[in-house]
């Protein structure tokens, strides 16, 4: 049976959030609060975990899997870092955009899809910057916590309807601040290409990196 943790998004109690990494090293699954939608979550180094989680989702393996970073020291944990990328994170870190960068050598190759690329993203919420600092690369899976093709949870009563028991631990916080998922951007095209357009517009990513028309726009992205 799986079980619920509660936390206060503005001041989540800390004990909690130290079982919480113990949990995760240990190997379990839980879904989390993101400034975005619920997140569901392992540890991005755990194999046998990582399987869990697209066999959960119902997800191709070949999609690969997002990785949120508690801060931007622990981005090189997981990605190669250009001065296009640094632009943007100064702008929109923490916040809703998720970058594809190229991956570091020593990530598995099952978290990307079997790519030399891997999505990443600082979010906006204390509680999972804070969840995510408990693993020593810093960084925890963040892919949205629904059955592939099904509407993304805004709160944890929604994901536990599509997961059940299928999650060893829920972390519920209320109700996700933005209620819509990510803007996806891939850096490793040139000119980049927008994945997929969430909270952060197209026009504002196009008025920052100063590419304007050269931006291509490419939707699709689940």
């Amino acid at each position: 049976m799986y079980k619920i943790i509660k936390l206060n998004p503005q001041n989540p109690n800390l004990t909690e959030i130290k079982r919480i990494g113990k949990i995760l090293r240990s190997g379990k699954i839980i879904v989390f609060p993101t400034d975005t939608v619920y997140g569901i979550g392992c540890d991005p180094y755990n194999i046998e975990s990582i399987n869990k989680i697209y066999e959960i989702k119902n997800r191709k393996k070949e999609k690969g899997l997002p990785v949120l970073v508690s801060n931007f020291n622990r981005l090189n944990n997981f990605a190669l870092i250009d001065e296009t990328a640094k632009i943007l994170i100064r702008k929109f870190w923490p916040g809703q955009l998720t970058l594809i960068l190229n991956k570091v050598e020593k990530i598995p190759k099952i978290l990307t899809g079997g790519k030399n690329t891997i999505a990443v993203r600082q979010p906006n919420n204390l509680i999972a910057n804070l969840i995510s600092n408990e693993l020593k690369c810093g960084g925890i899976i963040g892919s949205s916590a629904n059955i592939s093709g099904e509407k993304e949870p805004i709160t944890i009563n929604e994901a536990i309807d599509q997961f059940k028991n299928k999650i060893d631990y829920y972390i519920d916080s209320g109700v996700s601040e933005k209620k819509v998922p990510s803007t996806i951007l891939d850096l490793t095209k040139k000119p980049p290409i927008l994945i997929r357009e969430g909270p952060i517009s197209f026009e504002s990513i196009k008025n920052i990196i100063e590419i304007n028309s050269n931006l291509n726009k490419n939707g699709g992205h689940n």
